[in-house]
């Protein structure tokens, strides 16, 4: 069935209103979205100035122990420095190829 040309244009102005007026609606969507986001959000600034606190924070987990921490990873004891620099000693394994393991293992 062949259609005139009025009808196909008659067509082609249809689709552009209804396009332009789901565009605007969107619009009106992500606006009122964002505004009611910003008014949910508190600025860490306010925060800051209303009552100080730190905006981070440390573990402490190896802080003033007189002797090394010791870990079990997969059957095998993990030692660990004081200060938490790293691995000083896996019992009966090179800490490199351990560590190869440890992290082909969790990933």
């Amino acid at each position: 069935m062949r259609y005139s040309e009025q009808f196909m244009e008659h067509i082609e102005y249809a689709f552009h209103a209804f396009c332009k007026i789901v565009l605007r609606h969107e619009a009106i969507n992500t606006w009122r979205d964002l505004k009611r986001k910003e008014a949910r959000e508190i600025s860490l600034d306010y925060l800051m100035s209303e009552r100080y606190f730190e905006p981070s924070d440390m573990d402490s987990y190896f802080e003033k122990q007189d002797k090394p921490t010791v870990f079990i990873v997969l059957g095998k004891e993990v030692i660990v420095d004081d200060k938490g620099n790293g691995i000083i000693k896996i019992a009966g394994v090179k800490a490199g190829s351990f560590v190869a393991l440890l992290l082909r293992w969790l990933s």
